[in-house]
């Protein structure tokens, strides 16, 4: 999903070019950013779960090592 975004937004930068009227190019400009913007909430996300699996893998451990 990530490439297919950085492709997307590479292409919507491509069609602004001179001869683009302005409200297309600020078209072109906003789908870019809104895509930008999936990006970093998509990852962000993933960086919660990361964080909460090894929360709770850290909890297991700790509770193995007190356990032995």
């Amino acid at each position: 999903m990530e490439k297919a975004i950085e492709k997307a937004v590479k292409l919507l930068a491509e069609k602004i070019t001179k001869d683009v009227k302005s409200e297309d190019a600020l078209r072109f400009t906003q789908a870019a950013l809104n895509l930008e913007h999936v990006l970093s909430v998509k990852q962000g996300i993933e960086l919660q779960e990361h964080k909460a699996i090894k929360a709770t893998i850290g909890k297991d451990i700790a509770k193995r090592l007190i356990g032995a």
